[in-house]
């Protein structure tokens, strides 16, 4: 050997610290991001709940829309018929009054 020691790195202490300084900073941005994307997936995660739910409604008020206009059409129907018949009721009762009326007036020849 030469005499000579192997030179031993020497850490300074205050850059051990500011090391673990960093660490600790970049561990609490790192938490901070975690924190952040769980909350976006939440937040995302409800979203699309509401939207499932807005979808179903959406399906369901079709439904129930397409059933009140058949509902609806039926209706009319049966009220245009009932009119009808109302109507053919009152001509008939307009013809029998016309037709009792000539008969009881019976022209008279000259």
């Amino acid at each position: 050997m030469n005499g000579k020691s192997p030179e031993k790195k020497v850490v300074k202490p205050s850059a051990g610290k500011a090391s673990d300084k960093l660490q600790g900073e970049l561990n609490a941005k790192l938490e901070a991001a975690e924190a952040a994307r769980r909350a976006a997936e939440d937040k995302a995660a409800k979203a699309q709940a509401k939207a499932r739910k807005a979808k179903r409604k959406a399906a369901q008020l079709a439904v129930e829309f397409a059933a009140a206009r058949i509902k609806a059409k039926q209706k009319a129907k049966k009220v245009k018929a009932k009119a009808k018949k109302a109507i053919e009721k009152e001509k008939a009762k307009a013809q029998a009054i016309l037709a009792a009326k000539g008969a009881g007036k019976k022209k008279v020849k000259n």
